[in-house]
């Protein structure tokens, strides 16, 4: 099949026809006899992995060979160098993006008065964004705790898993010893304030229950390592939206730590299929990364959920994607998301389980109040328990934070439990007590 490559030069891009099984000498000699360039003059080069930028140099030693034993495709950008002056030959027609771009007026918004072709698609190129198969999750395993998990999977199977519901994973970044492996440690999930629907995530603004989540955690020296997601029966893994949410938390763990952040992970609640015989009980718990270029593009709004296919990702107006080779204004969801198979990694041989232990009502659920009566019977219910095996759980503490002193009493309580030190319990075992009424 004859190829259509475009070749950009100092003086523009322009679109270069080629006969099946081209090879580069016979390319060279179809620039010299479309463009005007000597052989002699030319210097090639393909363009690089993302598709935009120069690459390696085709050499003479190559020409014998065929285009496409050299990788060069349908639709590829070479780069072509050369010390004549020559004009662009190219014809565009009335609907190039040229065109439509200063019609619309968004090449004066660049700041920029007078353009010439080459800046305008060296511009355009900015605009062009390469996808194909997502790389390695940075993330190579999750441990999660076991009781913090099944809480929150509790928490669907109850509702039917007919709304969607958000949950935060705080945890740590951690180091697999044995195998030089960087992975997640998830130690509690927080449920955010939000008002979902079987379609659509709606999480409501809170400063304030932000700013409590947050000295918590660093009070307890966890971070925000990931959200899990619990949704209804469906046949594809995520909506663009249920992504874009996701590489909004990835890129704020990556502004907060470079390196670790990276391994902010996604994790999903749902139910087992009727066609899934090999996939034990009536739901499920799986994990994914966000891919790094899909980080970067939604935090420049490259891209927005179709209208019609919640699948489906669709450029912004100035933007396209390029896959296989081939310009398309809309992409699956798949380009944007890797798996992470390892959920299950023990600790030194051991199933991994949290410092803390999950039992109190959690916040923000309709079904579960958190309220003086709720903390009575949740410590009642416990008198026969060790009081630091009670006290720490992250939604208890998180209740404490309305009654015990944010900046003075719930950091030295923290940090206490961190170092499980039990015996300096006992004065926070009775104000907690007597809180609740029950001395």
């Amino acid at each position: 099949m004859p190829l259509l490559l475009r070749v950009r030069t100092k003086d523009g891009t322009e679109r270069l026809p080629a006969p099946d099984g081209c090879t580069l000498a016979q390319l060279r000699g179809l620039i010299q006899e479309k463009f005007g360039v000597p052989v002699e003059q030319q210097a090639l080069a393909k363009s690089d992995a993302m598709g935009r930028q120069k690459g390696a140099a085709l050499t003479n030693s190559q020409d014998p060979q065929p285009l496409g034993a050299l990788g060069i495709a349908n639709g590829e950008l070479l780069f072509l160098d050369y010390a004549m002056e020559r004009e662009n030959q190219a014809v565009y027609v009335e609907k190039d993006p040229f065109n439509t771009q200063v019609k619309d007026g968004e090449l004066r918004q660049q700041g920029k008065s007078q353009w010439t072709l080459t800046e305008f698609t060296d511009y355009r190129s900015s605009k062009e964004y390469v996808l194909g198969a997502p790389a390695e999750p940075h993330a190579k395993f999750v441990q999660i705790d076991p009781k913090a998990a099944q809480t929150f999977m509790n928490y669907a199977i109850l509702t039917g898993f007919h709304m969607k519901r958000v949950g935060w994973l705080y945890g740590r970044w951690v180091t697999d010893a044995a195998t030089g492996d960087v992975g997640v440690q998830v130690h509690a999930i927080y449920e955010p304030p939000q008002d979902n629907t079987n379609e659509d995530i709606r999480l409501t603004a809170d400063p304030e229950a932000e700013e409590k989540i947050a000295k918590l955690s660093n009070g307890l020296h966890l971070t925000r390592v990931g959200m899990i997601l619990a949704h209804p029966a469906r046949e594809y893994v995520f909506s663009v939206n249920e992504l874009l949410l996701a590489a909004a938390g990835h890129a704020a763990a990556v502004a907060s730590s470079p390196e670790e952040g990276q391994r902010f992970v996604v994790m999903k609640a749902r139910p087992v299929l009727e066609t899934e015989k090999d996939i034990e009980g009536v739901a499920t718990i799986e994990a994914y990364q966000v891919s790094d270029q899909c980080v970067e593009m939604a935090s420049k709004s490259v891209f927005k959920q179709s209208k019609t296919d919640p699948r489906v990702a669709k450029s912004a107006d100035d933007c396209c994607f390029l896959v296989e080779k081939k310009e398309q204004r809309k992409a699956t969801v798949e380009h944007f998301v890797a798996r992470v198979f390892d959920i299950v990694r023990p600790l030194d041989g051991v199933p991994f389980t949290s410092f803390l232990s999950t039992g109190f009502a959690v916040e923000n659920r309709m079904t579960e109040p958190q309220d003086a009566e709720a903390m009575a019977s949740y410590l009642r219910n416990r008198r026969s328990k060790p009081f630091i095996q009670t006290v720490a759980d992250m939604h208890f503490l998180l209740f404490l934070c309305n009654l015990l002193d944010s900046n003075t009493e719930m950091p030295v309580l923290c940090n206490t439990i961190v170092e499980n030190k039990a015996g300096e319990l006992d004065g926070f075992q009775l104000m907690i007590n007597c809180y609740a009424g029950l001395e």
